[in-house]
């Protein structure tokens, strides 16, 4: 963030009803902002510029959904909080995550605290949520058996084969063929869905002596859980993207993702059109589970990956965790894979 400002300059409830925008922005800056949270508690003064961003994202979110509904900063109500939280899309699934929605709360918490309001609509909130949110990570891990990764892998979209030698650029089936790769990066190196949708070519490095492929990722979702990691494309997966790769070289789009969700424009593959093929895919398999979408396949990449080395620290590191405990929560998984596997 730099030099920070001062934060009596936008310290008013005046100011955050007139002014919200600006006096959140002040109080990012702003040395109490820090101490106010974690990273101040452990003696940092400064918070990422990165971070501070998204903070001011979140809010400017949230500002935009309340003066929607005629309402001031100071007068927004817990039930207004809630509501915002619980926002829902077309198909009844709510827009936030559980994550996102905890660092909303603690970020409003903070912001109301700071202007010492007499009854704060975040903190009662903060306490009444956060223990459904640790309940839901407590739920068991949706995984794939090893049969079901050969299985998936044997039904990826049927496309017809690249021509290396032919010297049209464009050829036709050049989508599923890009299907295929990103299903098999998806289950291969166990890459979120938003990690794939926004990868790009210089992200990936040449292939190992091993046989596998390195990606270089950073990644900010808001949530402080990702970090920049080196993922790792194993072995079975890697002539899928190799192959995608080249033709991908070969076909000059005006994009550097790995997979172009057009091939006339620089726009990302689209996240639900994603899921919606990965839930395709494993129809296409006879595989059922509980929940088909992209974290499946991630699930399943971890649990293999601890079942195999039982090393949580690098498997943490492949998976751009933070903290070792998110690791952790791989583990009955991992014994689930290693018992289905025998």
């Amino acid at each position: 963030m730099g030099e920070f400002k001062p934060v009596d300059l936008f310290a008013t409830r005046r100011d955050w009803d007139e002014n919200p925008r600006e006096a959140f922005r002040a109080y990012v800056g702003s040395i109490e902002f820090v101490q106010a949270g974690k990273r101040g508690k452990n003696g940092a003064d400064t918070i990422r510029e990165s971070s501070a961003a998204v903070y001011i994202s979140m809010f400017e979110r949230f500002m935009t959904w309340i003066e929607t509904r005629n309402r001031s900063f100071t007068s927004v109500t817990q039930e207004e909080i809630k509501e915002f939280l619980d926002l829902r899309d077309e198909n009844g699934k709510t827009r936030l995550t559980s994550k996102i929605r905890m660092v909303y709360v603690r970020l409003l918490e903070r912001a109301y605290e700071h202007l010492n309001v007499d009854s704060n609509p975040a903190k009662n909130l903060a306490v009444g949520r956060e223990e459904p949110f640790r309940r839901g990570k407590e739920k068991a891990k949706v995984i794939l058996k090893v049969d079901d990764i050969q299985r998936l892998m044997e039904s990826l979209p049927a496309a017809p084969a690249w021509n290396e030698n032919s010297k049209n650029k464009r050829q036709r089936g050049w989508e599923t063929r890009r299907n295929r790769a990103l299903i098999a990066v998806l289950i291969g190196a166990g890459l979120k869905v938003s990690e794939a949708a926004s990868l790009k070519l210089r992200s990936m490095k040449p292939k190992r002596v091993d046989g596998k492929i390195e990606i270089d990722l950073e990644i900010w979702d808001g949530t402080g859980t990702g970090m920049k990691h080196t993922a790792v494309i194993e072995q079975f997966a890697v002539p899928e993207i190799e192959t995608w790769l080249r033709e991908l070289g070969r076909m000059d789009l005006p994009s550097d993702l790995v997979f172009p969700g057009t091939i006339d424009t620089a726009d990302e593959l689209s996240k639900p059109t994603i899921y919606r093929l990965i839930t395709k895919t494993l129809d296409l398999a006879g595989i059922n589970t509980a929940h088909s979408g992209g974290r499946t396949l991630r699930n399943t990449y971890a649990a293999q990956q601890l079942a195999s080395t039982n090393d949580i620290g690098k498997v943490g590191e492949k998976l751009g965790h933070r903290e070792r405990r998110a690791t952790e929560m791989y583990l009955d998984a991992a014994k689930k894979f290693a018992e289905d596997a025998v």
